[in-house]
């Protein structure tokens, strides 16, 4: 029983929502969705995210955690790019991402 609540303390279990804000695209591979500094100039913004990962042992865990869900999330509606908008940490709660999903040429 231990074994499991560690297991599932070091998996970070996330919880993620989504608004579209644009068009949605093919679904894509989670490994062509890429993280940009900002949403450029050429992008197709496609919706915006939101994800929070559940307590980590440390909060760069829980951070890890979250942007590989936002980047699943990404790839389901087509965008193959994210900005992160925001990261809030709160103690024994983990970490909250909202990012902005969208698509480049």
């Amino acid at each position: 029983m231990l074994v499991l609540a560690l297991s599932a303390l070091l998996a970070g279990c996330t919880t993620a929502g989504h608004g579209l804000t644009g068009p949605t695209f093919p679904s894509i591979p989670v490994e062509q969705v890429k993280i940009f500094d900002k949403v450029p100039a050429e992008a197709v913004v496609v919706a915006k995210l939101s994800v929070s990962s559940a307590s980590s042992l440390t909060w760069q865990g829980a951070d890890t955690a979250a942007v590989r869900a936002l980047k699943r999330d990404a790839a389901k509606i087509g965008a193959n790019g994210i900005a992160i908008d925001s990261i809030n940490h709160q103690l024994w709660e983990g970490a909250t991402v909202n990012a902005t999903a969208f698509r480049v040429p």
